[in-house]
């Protein structure tokens, strides 16, 4: 259940606050089609090449990854709501946004293979 709040709230994130945020920033579509083409490249990046380092090393554990996707998706909303919307914040929260969608995607199923018998 817990894999499965973070994944909707992620979805919701970018499929609906984003969205509303860029329109009322004014930005047009190729300009959040350019946020969200950042967002998806830094966290394919990462999932790439940090993540699988430190998932295999066990310096970073399975739920520690989770919990820290879902931390990181956490602080990009909650500084999307308190912040004043502005572009300058929008781009800020990117580095936050891209870990966690790096680790929500993934861990869960990681975590679902770990389990299975």
């Amino acid at each position: 259940l817990g894999c499965t709040l973070a994944e909707g709230a992620l979805v919701m994130l970018a499929s609906t606050s984003l969205p509303l945020l860029s329109l009322r920033l004014g930005w047009s579509a190729s300009m959040l089609g350019l946020y969200n083409s950042a967002w998806g490249v830094g966290s394919g990046v990462l999932s790439l090449t940090l993540w699988p380092h430190l998932l295999a090393s066990r310096a970073l554990p399975d739920r520690a990854a989770l919990r820290l996707g879902i931390g990181c998706l956490a602080l990009t909303s909650a500084s999307l709501s308190l912040w004043s919307a502005s572009a300058r914040v929008l781009w800020a929260v990117l580095p936050l946004g891209t870990v966690a969608v790096g680790l929500v995607r993934s861990i869960p199923a990681s975590l679902l293979t770990a389990a299975a018998p």
